[in-house]
């Protein structure tokens, strides 16, 4: 298979993941604000460190298919990726909830699109960069 074919597949199973962990986000961030009464913002951010774990072990075996033995190191590149994009994501969502009046939901959807292909070029070019 060419790269350029393998580039397409490893971009498609990474937003196949994404997509999955972005339901699963969803239903944490409606659950712990809905049904337990957090803020939105809390609920989110609840939500990201959950989602990051599952996250990192599926993109990690499965959308860039990475044979890294030092998994440690790659752990910690994910981590402090998903931190830059968490804050960016947290600020966004914000801005849309309180500065448009946008439901939470719909603003996390928004952002979460916004954020797609970022988030992709970051984890692909750090966190799981082969050397």
């Amino acid at each position: 298979m060419n790269v350029a074919k393998q580039k397409v597949l490893e971009f498609v199973r990474f937003l196949v993941v994404g997509g999955l962990c972005y339901l699963l986000g969803l239903a944490l961030l409606y659950f712990f604000t809905d049904q337990l009464g957090l803020h939105y913002l809390v609920s989110l951010v609840i939500a990201m460190f959950v989602l990051s774990v599952i996250g990192w072990k599926m993109n990690r075996s499965w959308a860039f298919r990475s044979t890294d033995p030092n998994y440690l190191a790659e752990a910690r590149r994910y981590v402090a990726a998903n931190l830059s994009v968490w804050l960016i994501t947290v600020a966004l969502i914000a801005l849309l909830v309180s500065g448009f009046g946008i439901n939470y939901l719909h603003a996390s959807a928004v952002v979460a699109a916004l954020m797609a292909i970022f988030n992709y070029l970051l984890h692909r070019q750090w966190s799981f960069h082969k050397k």
